[in-house]
């Protein structure tokens, strides 16, 4: 009680994005006390390719739409289902909504190159989120001590950018070279992500896998020193939101000495 006690008087002085992670970390702990399995499993390490679109919100779902991502985890489960983990994903999309080189159309909506062709110029949203988390893996069945309900919280850093892609067969030197930063809107900063969800670790070992609902918060900043489109720095702070869905296939390696297949 004077530990709980202690942390509430602690946490007046952390920063309001700290506060907001305090139940959530509650929550878990008390779900971690009450979903104990009746037998233990080994420890083991694992590899968790995943895949998973996502729908961004606040500041970010001004500049891009629905995208994608590819990610790659690497975890420790402990023999009492506490999950250590690094990783992060990799995100792509069409979906551009911020133009930043509109001004350089002409009247007929066109971008032309040096020798007067037209230039066929893309924008394309690239990004990734990597970091380190923590969770619990809390087993439905006493007997299946590695399936269950998967509660994860973690944090690191969100960067994404606008890609221009150029025009292979033509030449426009107002986006070439290091011209091309002052329109990418190159933006990061500090992430946290959560994730719940459903794993499933097969005895035979050779079914093993997790989707999870997955959101990611972060408080970034435009990194370029001048935007040519605007003729003006960027010094906004903004929150960049992402939610999707995350399917995972996993890899698992036993420990030493500790790999056999009845463990699954």
């Amino acid at each position: 009680m004077n530990l709980f006690f202690n942390l509430q008087i602690q946490s007046t002085a952390m920063p309001i994005k700290l506060k907001l992670l305090l139940p959530l970390l509650g929550f878990l702990f008390s779900l971690s006390l009450n979903g104990q399995s009746d037998i233990k499993e080994e420890p083991v390490i694992t590899y968790n390719i995943s895949y998973g679109p996502q729908l961004p919100a606040g500041d970010l779902a001004n500049r891009f739409g629905w995208n994608s991502s590819i990610g790659m985890d690497v975890e420790y489960i402990s023999s009492s289902n506490w999950i250590f983990g690094v990783g992060g994903y990799f995100m792509f999309g069409n979906n551009v909504k911020e133009n930043t080189i509109e001004f350089l159309y002409s009247p007929d909506t066109l971008l032309y190159a040096e020798t007067g062709e037209p230039a066929f110029i893309g924008l394309r949203e690239r990004g990734f989120y990597a970091g380190a988390h923590i969770g619990k893996l809390i087993p439905i069945q006493s007997k299946r001590a590695r399936t269950g309900l998967r509660l994860i919280l973690g944090s690191g850093l969100l960067q994404h950018k606008i890609r221009v892609q150029e025009d292979a067969t033509v030449f426009v030197g107002q986006i070439a070279g290091d011209y091309k930063k002052g329109y990418d809107r190159l933006t990061n900063g500090l992430a946290f992500n959560q994730q719940i969800g459903w794993q499933y670790m097969s005895r035979n070992n050779r079914i093993n896998f997790f989707i999870a609902l997955e959101a990611t918060e972060a408080f970034t900043q435009n990194r370029r020193s001048w935007n040519i489109d605007q003729m003006a720095v960027d010094t906004e702070s903004r929150l960049d939101m992402l939610f999707g869905l995350r399917i995972n296939w996993i890899l698992p390696v036993f420990e030493p000495g500790t790999g056999d297949s009845d463990y699954y």
